[in-house]
């Protein structure tokens, strides 16, 4: 009796533990989100940040390269390495916010490991008090977490999720992270390569790469390894589960005719709001008042059937930073205004079943409600307004069939071969018997080098 006592408790806890994470993954996303209109600006930074800042100063008409900014493409951490995710919450007061992080397959679904197998310390775990913002009209409050901590230190390559939320509320979401850890056992050599549709030669990238594990050991690599390739670190259009084509001794081989094959696009536009007090580069007007600061960005045009301009851009990505703050000890994370930021796009005529969104990495790459434009037939043009913390950000226009979610990037924009994009290669190991996806290499590049 009391053995079938003891079983029963046993499965009701097992039950639990079960329904409690079924729970939890329904209430989150698999990808980036943020859940709250309060929350804006959520970042995750690798603590050695590897990524270029190219700067425009109007005035001088030059350009700068500033290789320690915190710029965030995609977020990527080998190892033992630390990151930190960082959020603002324009409430302005203070929150009890917990963190969970998660491993997940190369497919961001589920694995079959409990959290004690990859984490040391605890997988969730309370953030750190807020510090409010000072200085600015706006008031927020900035959240930060270092990844990985004293409380929680990770201890297995892959996919995770990081999912914050009220505290001892999971029901009530904040925003979910996704970010790579890596370890470096293979050798990944990436080439750009005439795309095999004749047709694709000047819209289109290929890429062809190989791995060399001379010092790692693959016993089966056609069934145990899979590639992964994302342009600009997007997740929403990256080629997923690609087996190489040719084995060798200590050498995989990824040589597809027209499989591996993205749309180049255009470079981005950009604008920069860095300071409110003048117009910077792409800035129309700055108006303030004693509540808001309103930001007009010049007229954008359609680029269809136009040819190539050179142009350095930060391949989607946007930096905080503020120019209005006093000098001397100076905290872009806290010091940093929000604004009221106008987009217009001419178009002759409104896209027919299709809707219209700003995108780029301050978007997470998703069509967002607050990013959709809506077509005033007065102006034959394309409005949208955002809030935008300050700082310097790339965008883009993606048109959106209706029903879908993909974004088509080329509806406004040209597909030319020249535009600079980054690639990386994501390489996942299973071998038999192991229960979840290691990441066993990772590279980035940028198709057109030369321009760095």
């Amino acid at each position: 009796m009391k053995f079938k006592s003891l079983f029963y408790s046993s499965l009701l806890t097992v039950f639990t533990i079960f329904n409690t994470s079924l729970l939890f993954a329904q209430n989150f996303k698999n990808i980036d989100w943020v859940y709250q209109e309060n929350i804006k600006t959520a970042r995750f930074l690798p603590a050695r940040v590897s990524q270029t800042f190219t700067n425009f100063d109007k005035k001088a008409k030059t350009l700068t390269i500033n290789a320690t900014t915190e710029l965030e493409l995609m977020p990527i951490l080998t190892l033992g390495e630390s990151g930190s995710i960082s959020f603002d919450d324009m409430d302005g007061d203070f929150k009890f916010y917990r963190y969970k992080v998660e491993l997940r397959n190369a497919d961001w679904s589920p694995t079959q490991l409990n959290e004690q197998e990859y984490v040391d310390g605890f997988a969730e775990y309370r953030l750190n008090e807020g510090k409010l913002a000072f200085g600015t009209i706006s008031n927020y409050t900035h959240y930060e977490l270092e990844m990985s901590n004293a409380n929680t230190r990770l201890t297995k390559s892959g996919n995770y999720l990081l999912h914050i939320f009220v505290d001892n509320d999971e029901k009530t979401p904040i925003l979910t992270r996704r970010f790579v850890l890596a370890e470096q056992l293979t050798r990944i050599n990436m080439r750009f390569v005439p795309t095999g549709d004749a047709s694709k030669t000047y819209t289109h990238h290929e890429i062809d790469f190989d791995v060399e594990h001379d010092k790692y050991r693959i016993s089966n690599p056609k069934n145990e390894v899979k590639a992964v390739i994302l342009q600009n670190g997007r997740w929403d259009n990256c080629k997923k589960a690609i087996p190489p084509t040719f084995v060798r001794p200590n050498e995989l081989l990824y040589d597809y005719q027209d499989s591996i094959v993205f749309p180049a696009g255009n470079e981005f536009r950009f604008l920069d709001i860095r300071s409110l007090m003048s117009r910077g580069f792409h800035i129309q007007k700055v108006r303030s008042t004693k509540k808001t600061y309103d930001v007009t960005v010049e007229n954008d045009r359609r680029r269809i059937g136009d040819t190539y301009t050179f142009s350095f851009d930060n391949n989607g990505a946007y930096l905080i930073n503020t120019k209005d703050a006093p000098r001397g000890e100076l905290d872009h994370r806290l010091q940093s205004e929000y604004a009221n930021v106008l987009f217009t796009l001419d178009l002759k005529e409104e896209l027919e079943d299709t809707d219209l969104y700003i995108v780029g990495k301050f978007s997470d790459w998703n069509a967002l409600p607050q990013n959709k434009m809506f077509y005033d037939e007065v102006s034959h043009t394309y409005i949208s307004e955002l809030f935008l913390k300050q700082g310097f950000y790339d965008y883009a226009y993606a048109a959106v069939k209706k029903g879908s979610t993909k974004l088509n990037l080329e509806e406004v924009d040209n597909n030319l071969y020249q535009t600079d994009n980054a690639y990386t290669v994501i390489l996942y190991h299973r071998p038999p018997g192991a229960r979840y996806d290691r990441i066993i290499g990772l590279r980035t590049i940028g198709s057109a080098p030369d321009k760095r």
